[in-house]
Parts: structure tokens; sequence; C-alpha cells
């Protein structure tokens, strides 16, 4: 996961680079940036979608609201296959009792370091976010086989892993994602997202940007996802984002309309 991570910076930072030779931009610029956005996740424990607001305070500071949907995986968690069935079955986590999702609603303050005057320049934004961090726990499934008495013949059945008589040669695959969504359990907790924005968006009311930082998870309990490893209830994660979204201004707005 961090191989990909440091992929992805490295491919951004080229990307950057690009942008910044722009043209000198002469179209007309928002000042007062409101911004609605929203972006995909990939991070070391896992990956998720996310919306962001952002409100102007003044030329440089804007508060945040953001909401996240994410997976948590264990730190121990590794891919694998029954060794003696085909290799077209779906591939499952040995011992995985539960999945762990994270819904995080948040408040934050955004700071922007470096602004961008070239069309398609970059300008650079600190920012931390911090609020509730609501842990979605569900069952894992697995398709488990048993012998039918005929040799070479099994039949399958949808169980919950059981470490005391399940190992990685019983396991066919593993079930449905949907089956166990009525058995759902949460986990409160908090979060605290720190990081930095990068703007590279080449038209002014339109927004394209990259994030990447780091997230704190804590939940008031250890979260199961794990049978035959020790379990946590605080993760710390490297993340890397991106978003899109739309800059608007009221402000702005009601200007361009005195001109008529």
């Amino acid at each position: 996961m961090f191989k990909r991570i440091f992929l992805l910076i490295s491919f951004c930072v080229l990307v950057g680079n690009l942008y910044s030779q722009g043209e000198i931009d002469d179209q007309r610029k928002i000042f007062f940036r409101n911004e609605t956005s929203f972006g995909g996740y990939l991070s070391s424990t896992g990956y998720g979608i996310g919306y962001q607001h952002a409100k102007r305070l003044d030329g440089y500071k804007k508060n945040l609201i953001e909401i996240d949907l994410v997976t948590i995986n264990h730190p121990k968690e590794k891919k694998t296959q029954n060794p003696y069935i085909d290799q077209n079955q779906k591939r499952f986590v040995f011992g995985k009792l539960n999945s762990l999702m994270s819904l995080r609603v948040g408040i934050g303050r955004q700071k922007e370091l470096y602004s961008k005057f070239d069309k398609g320049g970059i300008s650079v934004r600190r920012y931390f976010t911090f609020g509730s961090s609501l842990g979605i726990v569900k069952p894992m499934y697995y398709e488990v086989l048993y012998p039918t008495g005929t040799p070479n013949e099994y039949y399958v059945v949808t169980e919950k892993f059981n470490s005391t008589i399940h190992n990685v040669t019983d396991i066919y695959s593993r079930s449905s994602f949907w089956i166990g969504i009525d058995e759902l359990k949460f986990i409160p907790g908090a979060y605290f997202k720190y990081g930095f924005t990068f703007e590279f968006g080449e038209y002014d009311e339109f927004l394209r940007a990259i994030d990447l930082g780091i997230i704190l998870d804590a939940y008031i309990k250890e979260t199961p996802i794990m049978a035959i490893e020790e379990n946590n209830q605080i993760y710390l994660s490297l993340f890397l984002s991106y978003r899109i979204g739309k800059v608007y201004s009221k402000r702005q707005k009601s200007i361009d309309e005195s001109e008529f």
C-alpha cells in the first residue's frame, strides 16, 4: 500500500511540474472563493470517498466541513487463496472476523501558503480537520468446503470464520459483501486529519486538487477485525486524495450582476 501511495505522490509531483509551466492567467478571478468538492481516497489502511465544503474567511483562510466514508484494514491483513482450488476463485483474507468502515464528520481550518498566478499553476494550502469517527463493523462470511463422503466432492456452506475449526484449505472464497449487512455494529470514536492541498485547476471556477497528509482514527474500544491477530482501537494512516468541485462566490455574483 505504501508503495502505491509513493508512486501516486511521484505522479502528482510530475503533474504539478507540468502544470506550473502554464501561460499567464487572463481570466476573471474569483477572489472570495467558496468551494464544494467530492473526491476519492487511497490510504495506507484502505480507500474511500469524501465530501468537503470550504467557506472563505479572508484572503488566505477558509473554514472547512467534511464527510468521509472509508475502509480501515488491519495492518496484518494479507489476501490469499486456497492452494488446492483453481486460480479463478475470489481471494480472501484468512482469519478476518469483521470488515471496518469509518464514517467521519468534521470541521477544520485551511490556510493558503502559496497562491497560483499562472494559468494552470499550483496553489498550496495547509489544513487540519477533526470530528467524530463512527466505526461501522460488519461480520465477514466465507464459502467453506465440507466433504460429501465421495472422494474429491464437496458442498459449500456460508459461514463466519471460526479459528478453532477453519484453516486456509477449508475455504473456497469470501462471500458476498452484502451477506451480514443486517448485523452491523457501531463503535463511536474521533479523528484528526492534517495535510496539504495542491490545487492545479486550469480554470478558476472549477476545482481540481490533490490532498496529502495523515489521519488518526481513535475508537472507544478495540475494533475486532482479525481473529488471530491483536486488534487495535487507534489507527494512524498516510492518505492521498483527488478532489474535483466547484468554486463560487455570492459576492462575486452580485458584482457581476451590477454590471448589467
